[in-house]
């Protein structure tokens, strides 16, 4: 275990496991905590992330209420896939996959652009 802060920086590595941990932050705040595994990550890296997805507005599921909790408590939200995607760009990383684990869980992973 080592301890940081991942705003300002994360250990190399070949892999980062992010999971619950995008939603409790704004874009900005999730963009640079993904630059900075883009910066550190070794060649051929990726990035994991596991969160919940919206679906299509009205969509039933714990979702949009787990992100109304989100704007209520946090500065952060919930995501859809598109919006993961646009985030992951934004820090230099491309969407290689997007697989349900359980729904709405779904696992997300990125390469380097």
């Amino acid at each position: 275990m080592l301890a940081g802060d991942f705003f300002a920086s994360v250990p190399e590595a070949d892999l980062y496991l992010l999971k619950h941990v995008l939603h409790d932050w704004d874009d900005g705040q999730g963009v640079r905590i993904l630059e900075n595994c883009r910066r550190a990550m070794r060649p051929g890296g990726r990035v994991v992330v596991i969160e919940l997805l919206l679906g299509e507005m009205g969509e039933p599921g714990p979702a949009p209420f787990m992100d109304l909790n989100m704007m209520v408590m946090l500065p952060g939200r919930e995501r859809s896939l598109p919006e993961y995607s646009a985030l992951l760009k934004q820090a230099g990383f491309r969407l290689d996959k997007s697989s349900p684990i359980r729904s709405p869980l779904a696992v997300i992973e990125a390469v380097a652009a």
